[in-house]
Formats: structure tokens, sequence, C-alpha cells
């Protein structure tokens, strides 16, 4: 549990520093990609924290490209 309060305390000093900065520039989309990305990368970390098993997405990208890669490897040989 301790883990998991230092995590996002970090975040939060991360954030408070970098979220004025784009405010400032007014980049909304990027503020909003970071927004995104931070609750989706501290979201992913609580649930690791917590002990479910996060799927690694290389399997995913192997279950996708495999059958193109044998389809093009088809046609080259």
């Amino acid at each position: 549990m301790l883990k998991f309060f230092y995590i996002v305390s970090c975040l939060l000093i991360i954030s408070l520093i970098e979220i004025p900065q784009l405010k400032k520039k007014e980049f909304k989309r990027e503020r909003m990609f970071y927004i995104g990305f931070v609750l989706l990368g501290s979201g992913l970390l609580t649930a690791n924290l917590m002990g479910v098993a996060i799927p690694n997405p290389l399997k995913a990208m192997e279950y996708i490209y495999t059958p193109i890669s044998e389809v093009v490897y088809g046609f080259l040989t």
C-alpha cells in the first residue's frame, strides 16, 4: 500500500509541474493526451500492484501480424 501512495504522490508532483506549462502554452490536445496517458499508466500500475495479470502487448501484435506475414511470405516464395 505504501508503494501505491509513493507512486501517486510522484505522479501528482510531476503533473503539478507539467500541466501548468501546457496550460500556459495553450496546448489543449497535448494536455488531454498527457492526462489520458498518466491516467492509463497509473491505472495499469495500480492493477499490477494489486496482483492483476496484465497481458503483454507483444502477444496481441503477434496474433495480428502472424497471418499477414505468412501471406506475404507465401507471395515472396
